[in-house]
């Protein structure tokens, strides 16, 4: 059998969790964090996803995406 994943995509974060040992276990981050930041910068190199981009929001605002959820389904959204 293949492995369960579920995602949670909340409008601010996320949580992933896959079964073991039969129960759902929420995945950790490399700092032991069970949340995920929904936010991704995307500069002209490396993309920073989470926290990392998240610290990058006020500084580079152009270049970084977060509250995406938000507008889903909206009519009449248009780049500024």
């Amino acid at each position: 059998m293949g492995a369960i994943v579920g995602i949670d995509l909340g409008t601010t974060n996320t949580v992933v969790a896959a079964m073991r040992d039969g129960k759902p276990t929420a995945i950790q981050d490399e700092t032991g964090s069970r949340l995920y930041r929904r936010c991704v910068f995307l500069p002209s190199g490396a993309v920073l996803v989470g926290d990392a981009a998240k610290e990058r929001r006020t500084d580079d605002t152009k270049n970084t995406v977060f509250s995406v959820k938000r507008l889903i389904g909206r009519h009449g959204i248009h780049q500024r």
